[in-house]
């Protein structure tokens, strides 16, 4: 358990230090990128699976926060799951009657763990707590 631990050590990114860009799909296909938000701040969130029930909850709460929390802060959302983008149809967007555009911010499928691997995010549950 030590070890685990150990490996999810992160280097964190330090206050002007660029991010890694990516370019991950949403639901639709639509590739979708971080420079696409360049010059904008941008809060990265990233979630085990969009069936699990607590990333279910957190995202929720977030989409329930977001207006505010955007207009505030000027922010674009980004969450960046470990699903299919099937999955986060099934679990995030169909289980609540909710279109991919009536989200206010974008979901996106990262089920190779490239950006997880880029960004040091642990795929772990425990290694996350």
């Amino acid at each position: 358990a030590i070890q685990d631990t150990q490996k999810c050590i992160m280097t964190l990114l330090g206050i002007g230090d660029p991010a890694p860009d990516f370019s991950l799909v949403d639901s639709d296909g639509v590739s979708h990128s971080l420079a696409e938000h360049k010059g904008r701040k941008v809060m990265l969130s990233f979630y085990r699976s969009a069936a699990c029930p607590f990333c279910n909850y957190a995202i929720y709460q977030l989409k329930g926060r977001y207006k505010k929390l955007a207009w505030a802060s000027n922010l674009d959302v980004i969450a960046v799951f470990q699903s299919t983008t099937e999955k986060i149809d099934n679990f995030i967007l169909n289980s609540r009657d909710t279109t991919e555009a009536e989200f206010p911010f974008v979901l996106l499928s990262d089920p190779e763990l490239i950006t997880y691997s880029e960004y040091e995010v642990s795929e772990k549950f425990l290694g996350n707590i």
